[in-house]
């Protein structure tokens, strides 16, 4: 069973929302980059972010399209296991960095 994780976590929050929308779903994917991006605003500041993208699956199979964040460049896929075992206790949690990105 699912905890609802504080709004201090969108990321877990959009998640667990997904969850209460699909109750077929039994997993959640979540794919980040392994090294950050420098992106620059219009405003022309730059920072230094990741991609995330992530999924919910049953048994094999994708049951939500994919669903695309970007994050602090500080983020790892170990704190992202810990959260999710944390609040996500019962689901199939896979973590990687099998994401691939490129602005068109």
């Amino acid at each position: 069973m699912a905890e609802r994780p504080p709004e201090s976590k969108p990321l877990l929050r959009k998640i667990y929302e997904a969850l209460a929308k699909n109750p077929a779903a039994d997993g959640i994917r979540i794919s980040i980059q392994s090294a950050p991006e420098e992106v620059r605003r219009d405003d022309g500041k730059t920072y230094s972010v990741k991609y995330l993208c992530w999924n919910l699956v049953s048994g094999d199979d994708y049951i939500t399209d994919p669903v695309l964040a970007v994050v602090h460049a500080n983020l790892s896929e170990d704190p992202i296991r810990a959260d999710l075992a944390r609040y996500f206790d019962g689901y199939n949690c896979i973590v990687d960095n099998d994401i691939q990105f490129s602005e068109k």
